[in-house]
């Protein structure tokens, strides 16, 4: 699967819609895939998107996905949704992997919602290798894996996994995204990418924003790197090659990611704490 990820905290609607608006036109347009790939230029199997959004007193949660290619869809539902103290959200924009359904079902994020009653949305560049981490989980479910994505398969083995680390949600994550992609290394289920991005809804509305950073192909090195964005306003995002390029236009000094990085940050009130881990 080549796609393109956004995750990000902000305070102000203009940070969030210079990212969207970068992220379309990343998607409509992907120079990067086209030279690095090769076989496409555009993201248009569907898009998703989460977004928690904070005002004075309390929380609201927006989950929406479509097939429809994220430029063809009329997004004032979402633009008018963007009306908060402050924000933490991801959006995805798919192109789908050769033989993988084309649907809704399909698009960016799935949620699962894990042992402590965190539910958690999950948003991916790359994939794991399909029917071998179907072998992970099968006892558990009863599903055909050919009508489902790997991400989707990604997604119950994150759950999987959490169930068996322990902790407040946010270090619970970080321990799990941590243990899993080490898993996936170490039994050969990683595909040429794996960048994975979380955002976390707990009990008590608790917001974290986790972030893996994994990939293994040096051909396709361009494509797959992970960035950094900030804004004066303490905001962060992070974003696929592609996203990033466009931000930089917009005035913005994008960070290098390093690979094989898991990053969960937590949201409490106004300022962020941030947990880091290399994989094993």
């Amino acid at each position: 699967m080549s796609c393109r990820l956004l995750g990000f905290y902000a305070k102000s609607r203009k940070f969030v819609e210079d990212l969207l608006d970068a992220l379309i036109k990343a998607s409509r347009y992907d120079h990067i895939a086209a030279k690095v790939i090769g076989s496409f230029d555009k993201h248009d199997d569907g898009w998703g998107c989460v977004l928690a959004l904070k005002n004075d007193d309390y929380w609201r949660v927006l989950f929406y996905k479509s097939v429809k290619p994220i430029w063809e869809e009329d997004l004032s539902f979402l633009k008018s949704s963007l009306n908060f103290k402050y924000v933490a959200g991801l959006i995805h924009t798919r192109k789908a992997s050769r033989n993988t359904p084309i649907d809704t079902f399909s698009a960016h994020p799935f949620s699962v919602v894990t042992a402590d009653g965190s539910t958690l949305y999950v948003i991916q560049n790359g994939g794991i290798k399909k029917k071998e981490s179907w072998e992970v989980i099968c006892e558990e479910y009863d599903f055909e894996p050919d009508d489902v994505s790997d991400t989707f398969i990604y997604t119950l083995m994150l759950a999987k996994y959490y169930r068996q680390r322990s902790g407040a949600p946010p270090e619970r994550l970080a321990k799990t995204l941590r243990k899993l992609h080490s898993f996936l290394e170490v039994e050969d289920l990683a595909g040429r990418c794996v960048n994975t991005f979380i955002l976390q809804y707990s009990p008590g509305d608790r917001v974290s924003l986790g972030v893996v950073v994994a990939y293994y192909n040096e051909k396709y090195v361009d494509y797959y790197k992970v960035y950094k964005v900030t804004s004066n306003e303490n905001e962060l995002a992070f974003v696929s090659s592609t996203v990033a390029e466009v931000l930089a236009t917009k005035g913005y000094t994008p960070e290098l990611v390093e690979n094989r990085k898991v990053l969960v940050y937590v949201f409490e009130e106004e300022e962020l704490k941030e947990i880091e881990y290399n994989l094993e």
